[in-house]
C-alpha cells in the first residue's frame, strides 16, 4: 500500500458536514424559522453536491451570501441579541461547507463547530440539553482527529475523544467543585430564553387557561413531614388589587406588617422554583416565612424578591395553611375599587342583592350559588367570555362558560360591587405525588386564580371555582377536564392521561431531572464554602473563601497537570511501538535524515523521498505499518511483531560524503 500525502490534502467532507449538522441541531428551537430554514437548504445543497457535481458559489457570491445572512440574522431576531449572533453563527459554518477545498478550512469549520454546540449551554443546562453538548463535543473531536489524520478511522478517533475527555474529566471536576461560582446552573449563567412564568403582572380572562396545556414543571417541593391533603395545597404567588374593566393588576404599595389568625400547625418544605424572568415566588398558602436572600414578604403574604427569578432557584418555606391574614388597619377601599363603567347587568345584580340589606357572608353565599347554580361550565374554551369588552357580563349572562380566571374574576366583581372587598390571588392548585422521590411536582397546567374576601376582619380564601367544579380541589385541571367530557383537545396529551405503564417511567425520569437541579444545577457558592469546611477549612461566605476556591482550585491543577507530566513520559517508554518508532528515527538520523520535532509520519516520508530516494521503499513500508498501528486502529500483537522486525531489518548506510 503506497501513502499518498496528496490525497490526503482533501478533505473529506462527509464527516464534516455530520458535524455541522449535529452542532446545529440544538439550536433549531433558539434561532429564527428563517434562518434554521436556510441552514437546512445549505445542508441539503451540499449533500447533494455529494452526489453529482453542482455549481459551487465563488467568492463575490459567498460575500454577497455572508452579508444577506447577517441582516437575516438580526433582522428576525430582536437587533444584536445573544439569539442573533448564534443564528449568525449557525449561518456561516453552512455557508463555510461550501469552501472546504484544504485540510486547513476543514479545520476551520471543525473548530468553529465547538463553539456553535458550546454556545448551547447559554439556553439550556438541563440533563437531556448537557448530555447532547458533551457527546457533540466528543464527536466533534473525533472529526477534528479525523480531518489532521485521514488515515484515522472512525473508531480510533473516538476512542482517542474519549481518551482526551477522561484525562480533562478529573480537572473538570476540580474546577466545578472549586472554582467560585456567581450564579447557579451547571455553567454559571441564567437562562437566556424567557421561561414561562405561569402570571405576568397582570391577568386577563382566558390567561390562566392557555396555561392549562402546558405541561412544563413548575417547581417541585419536599416536605418536612406528612404533606397537606390537596384541598390544603394552594400555592400562593401574585395578589392582585386593582381591575380597569379588562385585566386585574397587583399594583404598588403592598408592603405592611403581617399578621395571622390561629388555625393549625406550622407545615415546613424546601420549594424548588423553576426560572420565570418575575420577581415573585411561590409558597404554600398562607406563607409565614422564606429562608432565601434578598426575599421578602409583602403585606398581603406575597412572596417577593429584588431580581427576577432568571435561575433555578430553592429555599425553605414555612406556612399555615389553615390560617387567615388579618386585615391591616384603615378603610379596606383598595378591596373594592372598581372602574367608573362597564359590565352593567353585572353592577345591577350586585345592586339589587345590595339593597336587599344582606350581610357580607350573604352576599358571599349568594355569588357562590350564582355560580354554583349548574348553569356554568368550566372549560378551556370559554369563547366570546375572552372578549374584553363586557367581559364579566358575557360570562355571567351569556356563555356561562370559563376557566378559574373567569369564576374568581366575575365572583370578586359582583363582590365588589355590592360593597364588599375582595382580591384575587394567582398561584397553583394541587399538584402530583411523585412515589419514587416522594415530592410533589406542581406543573404550568396546575395554574390557578381564587379569591380572598375580608370577612370579620380577615382575608379568607374562597375559590369561587370550586362552586361550579367541585372536583377541582382534589384533582388537577387536566384530570377534571378529561373526565369531564370537554371538548378540549390537550386532554388527550395531559401528562395524566400517559398509560398506566408509562407512569413508572415518567416518575423515574421525574425523579432523576430533580437530581441533577439539586445537585449539579443548583450547587452554589455557599454549598462551595460548605465543601470546604467539611474539608477542614472554616471560611465564611466573602472574598477569603472566594481567595481560598481560586487558590486551591489553581493548586489542584496544577498538581493534576504535573501527574500528567510525569505520567506520559513514562508511558512512552513503556509503549514497545514508540520504542521501535524511536529507534526507526535514530537510525535515519545516522543516516543523515534527522527528525525535526514537529514532523509526522507523512512529512518525514516526503524528506527521505527528497534527501534519500534510496531508503524511500525501505522506509515507506516501515512508515505505512507506523500509521496502521497507530491511527488506522490496526493495533495487534502480529502488526506490532511485523513492525518491530521491519525496524530491526532497517540498517541504512550513512550519508555519502
Amino acid at each position: 500500500m503506497r501513502i499518498l500525502p496528496t490525497d490526503l490534502e482533501k478533505p473529506d467532507t462527509r464527516p464534516i458536514l455530520a458535524t455541522v449538522i449535529t452542532a446545529t441541531l440544538l439550536h433549531l428551537p433558539n434561532i429564527s424559522v428563517v434562518a434554521a430554514l436556510l441552514c437546512v437548504a445549505m445542508w441539503s445543497y451540499h449533500a447533494l453536491s455529494l452526489r453529482r457535481p453542482l455549481p459551487v458559489p465563488g467568492l463575490a457570491l459567498k460575500t454577497v451570501a455572508g452579508a444577506l445572512l447577517f441582516l437575516v440574522a438580526v433582522l428576525t431576531n430582536d437587533g444584536l441579541t445573544v439569539e442573533a449572533f448564534v443564528s449568525l453563527l449557525c449561518l456561516m459554518i453552512a455557508l463555510k461547507l461550501f469552501e472546504l477545498r484544504h485540510r486547513r478550512d476543514a479545520t476551520i469549520a471543525v473548530i468553529l463547530c465547538y463553539f456553535v454546540i458550546v454556545s448551547g449551554m447559554f439556553f439550556s443546562d438541563s440533563l437531556p440539553a448537557t448530555t447532547y453538548i458533551v457527546l457533540a463535543v466528543l464527536g466533534n473531536t473525533a472529526v477534528l482527529a479525523h480531518v489532521q489524520q485521514p488515515t484515522l478511522g472512525l473508531r480510533p478517533a473516538l476512542r482517542l475523544a474519549g481518551d482526551l475527555a477522561l484525562k480533562a474529566l478529573p480537572l473538570t471536576l476540580v474546577l466545578f467543585l472549586l472554582f467560585p461560582r456567581v450564579q447557579g446552573g451547571l455553567w454559571g449563567r441564567p437562562s437566556l430564553i424567557e421561561a414561562k412564568s405561569g402570571f405576568s403582572e397582570e391577568i386577563r380572562f382566558g390567561a390562566i387557561a392557555r396555561l392549562a396545556v402546558d405541561n412544563e414543571v413548575a417547581f417541585r417541593v419536599e416536605f418536612d413531614g406528612p404533606m397537606p391533603p390537596p384541598e390544603q395545597r394552594y400555592w400562593r404567588g401574585i395578589v392582585l388589587w386593582e381591575f380597569d374593566g379588562e385585566s386585574w393588576r397587583r399594583g404598588e404599595g403592598n408592603r405592611g406588617g403581617l399578621a395571622l389568625t390561629s388555625g393549625g400547625p406550622t407545615v415546613g418544605y424546601t420549594l424548588t422554583l423553576e426560572p420565570h424572568q418575575r420577581n415573585w415566588l411561590f409558597a404554600l398558602d398562607l406563607p409565614v416565612r422564606a429562608n432565601l436572600r434578598g426575599a421578602w414578604l409583602n403585606g398581603d403574604h406575597s412572596l417577593q424578591t429584588w431580581r427576577p427569578v432568571t435561575g433555578r432557584i430553592s429555599y425553605r418555606g414555612e406556612s399555615r395553611p389553615r390560617a387567615q391574614a388579618r386585615a391591616q388597619t384603615g378603610p379596606p377601599t383598595r378591596g373594592l375599587q372598581l372602574p367608573p363603567a362597564g359590565n352593567p347587568r353585572a353592577r345591577e345584580l350586585a345592586r339589587s342583592w345590595q339593597q336587599a340589606r344582606l350581610s357580607e357572608r350573604e352576599l358571599v353565599e349568594r355569588a357562590l350559588g350564582l355560580l354554583g347554580s349548574g348553569d356554568f361550565r368550566y372549560t378551556l374554551e370559554p369563547g366570546a367570555a375572552d372578549q374584553a369588552a363586557e367581559a364579566v357580563d358575557r360570562f355571567l349572562f351569556d356563555t356561562r362558560a370559563g376557566f378559574c380566571e373567569h369564576f374568581a374574576g366575575s365572583f370578586a366583581f359582583l363582590l365588589r360591587a355590592a360593597g364588599v372587598p375582595v382580591r384575587l390571588v394567582g398561584g397553583y392548585l394541587g399538584g402530583r405525588v411523585n412515589p419514587l422521590g416522594g415530592h410533589l411536582v406542581v406543573r404550568q397546567a396546575d395554574a390557578h386564580v381564587w379569591c380572598e374576601v375580608l370577612l370579620d376582619g380577615s382575608w379568607q380564601r374562597i375559590d369561587p371555582t370550586a362552586a361550579a367544579a367541585p372536583r377541582r380541589l382534589q384533582a388537577t385541571a387536566d384530570e377534571l377536564l378529561d373526565g369531564g367530557g370537554t371538548d378540549s383537545p390537550f386532554a388527550l396529551l395531559s401528562f395524566a392521561r400517559l398509560p398506566a405503564w408509562l407512569q413508572p417511567l415518567a416518575n423515574t425520569w421525574d425523579l432523576v431531572d430533580s437530581r441533577w437541579n439539586r445537585w449539579v444545577m443548583e450547587y452554589s457558592f455557599a454549598d462551595q464554602v460548605q465543601l470546604l469546611r467539611l474539608a477542614g477549612l472554616n471560611v465564611g461566605i466573602g472574598r477569603g473563601a472566594a481567595q481560598a476556591l481560586v487558590v486551591g482550585a489553581g493548586l489542584l491543577a496544577a498538581g493534576w497537570f504535573l501527574l500528567l507530566a510525569l505520567v506520559r513520559p513514562r508511558d512512552r517508554r513503556a509503549d514497545p511501538v514508540a520504542r521501535d518508532w524511536r529507534r526507526f528515527c535514530t537510525a535515519l538520523a545516522r543516516a543523515g535524515l534527522k527528525r525535526r520535532p514537529h514532523q509526522g509520519p507523512i512529512s518525514l516520508l516526503q524528506t527521505i523521498r527528497a534527501e534519500r530516494p534510496d531508503l524511500a521503499d525501505q522506509a515507506e513500508a516501515i512508515i505505512d505499518l507506523y500509521v496502521g498501528l497507530r491511527y488506522r486502529g490496526q493495533d495487534d500483537e502480529a502488526a506490532r511483531t511485523t513492525f518491530h522486525r521491519a525496524v530491526r531489518r532497517f540498517t541504512p548506510p550513512p550519508a555519502a560524503g
